[in-house]
């Protein structure tokens, strides 16, 4: 099976619009996109405008990005938070994107059971319109200093917050990839899982948002990629790496080397990419 593979352009930072992503490469360079939905908004015009630029590029997206859906332990912020991402469930559609990742949300002192029993409400209203526009919902763990963001920050607990609330797995490898017996898990459940996402962390990484490249930092990702392929995963390789490094790099230099980085690890990994995305 030849793997689907991507860029994120969360590289590029919340000032980018969707333009300025796709007129950052050239038509030689073979990878689809994730765009997070402040390329939409950040575009002249608009997300109306930003959709047409998109349909115009050539440039396939395989997922948009909204974060943070809900705030989880305050029930009278759920409308809102439904509304936007129902805006964003309906963008993706328009882009021709299957997925829709992002993360829970902050949970404040609600335990993981509570949590999810929340999380499974707030997505009541979401679910039916996403299946009906084709859209696929899945959510992702992180690093447990993103409690701002996320109320999930392992794979296991992952796996059982997806089962549980009718969505799929996106899974972060510098997230996940030091968790205990990860490469076992990862073959276990690759048939469920999406979206992979492939960055890299440098030794002396003590802050989030400081991603490195993949090979720069020390993250076993061959041997990881390796588990998810012998588990059977046919999903999609996503490029997410962004802050300091890849800034001073410059984005689309840093993401079209970590492209083929990514795609050179995944062939150490036996496996093979595909032709086109």
């Amino acid at each position: 099976m030849a793997i689907r593979h991507s860029i994120n352009a969360v590289a590029f930072g919340p000032r980018a619009s969707a333009s300025s992503v796709i007129d950052a490469f050239g038509p030689g360079d073979d990878f689809a996109m994730v765009l997070p939905t402040w390329t939409l908004d950040n575009e002249p015009g608009g997300r109306d405008a930003a959709i047409a630029r998109v349909a115009n590029s050539g440039r396939s997206v395989v997922s948009m990005l909204q974060a943070s859906w809900f705030t989880l332990d305050q029930p009278e912020r759920w409308p809102a938070e439904q509304d936007s991402l129902l805006q964003a469930v309906r963008a993706a559609a328009a882009v021709g994107a299957p997925f829709l990742y992002g993360t829970t949300g902050p949970a404040g002192r609600l335990g993981f059971d509570a949590m999810v029993e929340a999380l499974d409400r707030a997505l009541a209203p979401v679910r039916p319109v996403a299946a009906d526009r084709g859209v696929t919902l899945l959510l992702e763990s992180t690093n447990p200093l993103r409690r701002s963001l996320s109320a999930v920050f392992t794979f296991r607990d992952l796996v059982d917050l997806c089962a549980a609330t009718g969505t799929g797995l996106c899974v972060d490898l510098t997230a996940v990839g030091l968790d205990r017996a990860i490469a076992t898990d990862l073959a276990r459940h690759a048939r469920e899982i999406a979206v992979v996402q492939v960055g890299d962390l440098m030794p002396a990484t003590l802050t989030v948002g400081q991603r490195a490249v993949p090979g720069d930092g020390d993250l076993p990702l061959a041997d990881l990629l390796a588990a998810l392929l012998r588990g059977g995963f046919d999903g999609v390789l996503d490029l997410e790496a962004f802050g300091p490094r890849i800034d001073a790099e410059g984005p689309a230099k840093a993401m079209a080397r970590g492209h083929r980085a990514m795609l050179g690890l995944l062939a150490q990994a036996g496996g093979q990419a595909a032709a086109s995305s």
